[in-house]
């Protein structure tokens, strides 16, 4: 019995003993590599210094080798973008920071000839190189070439980075492209992810609107829903052209939400009209549709008798979210004690909702 106990004690103490060693070595190791990323940052930020001195062109070429030879590598180009992500101010070249430096144009062959390497690699290697043109991106055919392949990978990690780099960029024929690159070839990307990434967009929205919107019907419907609510965000106006579709076209459900959906941030009389008569009218014989419009209703300034009798009507409909939206509006407008012959349980329910939130 005692040589049991002294074993799992003997076995309790070796686990202890093997933890501690392998939190010397990991913290040895992590020590180690931060050491090694030093070096390395050190050894690219002094190509550099020593390519902005160098007067001698053989030279300057030498040193242009050198440092593409060293970018070859990710281990540097990883170090490369912790530079640029810090924005590192290099003190010898009078505290100028790295992005200006390597914007300079002098500098375009080594990410051009990168390109070129990196596009050979995998999904994940492009993808980082993409990350690096976020910052310094020549204006130049075979970068944007580089930046397509990469949308074209079946990772969709490489296809935001990819994005976010033309975002970046700010050329808003450019990102047209990688959008009809992606429609072509049926590469699905969320509506939500194109509307929250484009608004990063660094160069003018209105033409980056008018460039999506001449295209606008080629695209698929998760991308049309995408832009459309871009063009809500940003305030582009493009509302007539929007209602005549909406009373011209057959189209898909969610693309024209989404429409109609613009109008609650974009007001249009004319549209207002066009939602009034399809309420009335249970023109779509569906709620989702009847939510939305009423929410562009509430744009409106001031509520007609027309508006306020149809959206009081609303709050007997069946479905709650038609009834919370319509009491909304008209909470929003109106003294709802106002209104009259309160019979309906859904109607006289959600009236006293909103009442009691009153402070």
């Amino acid at each position: 019995m005692l040589e049991h106990i002294e074993l799992i004690l003997s076995l309790f103490l070796l686990f202890y003993v093997l933890i501690i060693l392998y939190d010397v070595m990991s913290l040895f190791s992590k020590k180690t590599e931060i050491t090694r990323n030093d070096k390395k940052r050190n050894i690219l930020i002094n190509l550099i210094v020593a390519y902005e001195n160098e007067q001698d062109k053989k030279e300057k070429k030498k040193i242009n080798k050198k440092l593409t030879n060293k970018l070859k590598r990710l281990s540097y180009l990883s170090n490369l973008g912790t530079l640029l992500e810090k924005n590192v101010k290099i003190k010898s070249l009078k505290n100028r920071e790295i992005i200006d430096i390597l914007s300079n144009h002098s500098y375009d062959s080594i990410f051009i000839a990168l390109a070129s390497i990196y596009n050979k690699k995998d999904s994940l290697t492009k993808s980082y190189y993409a990350y690096i043109l976020k910052y310094v991106h020549p204006d130049h055919e075979e970068i944007y070439n580089f930046l397509y392949s990469c949308i074209l990978t079946p990772s969709i990690y490489s296809v935001e980075i990819a994005l976010f780099t033309f975002y970046n960029i700010g050329d808003s024929n450019k990102v047209c492209e990688a959008y009809k690159i992606m429609n072509r070839e049926n590469i699905y990307y969320n509506h939500k992810l194109i509307s929250d990434g484009i608004m990063e967009f660094t160069g003018s929205k209105k033409e980056l609107c008018n460039a999506l919107y001449q295209n606008f019907d080629i695209f698929n419907e998760e991308t049309k829903i995408g832009f459309l609510t871009f063009f809500r965000n940003c305030g582009y106006d493009v509302g007539d052209e929007l209602l005549n579709r909406l009373k011209t076209e057959n189209m898909e459900k969610e693309v024209e939400i989404a429409m109609i959906r613009y109008f609650s941030k974009i007001y249009s009389e004319k549209a207002n009209k066009l939602f009034i008569t399809r309420i009335k009218e249970n023109y779509y014989h569906d709620f989702d549709y009847d939510i939305v419009m009423i929410q562009a209703l509430g744009q409106m300034k001031e509520l007609s008798k027309e508006v306020i009798d149809v959206l009081v009507k609303c709050l007997s409909n069946p479905n709650y979210y038609v009834r919370y939206n319509a009491a909304k509006v008209l909470h929003n407008k109106i003294d709802l004690r106002m209104i009259k012959n309160v019979d309906d349980p859904f109607m006289k329910d959600m009236i006293e909702y909103f009442i009691s939130q009153e402070v």
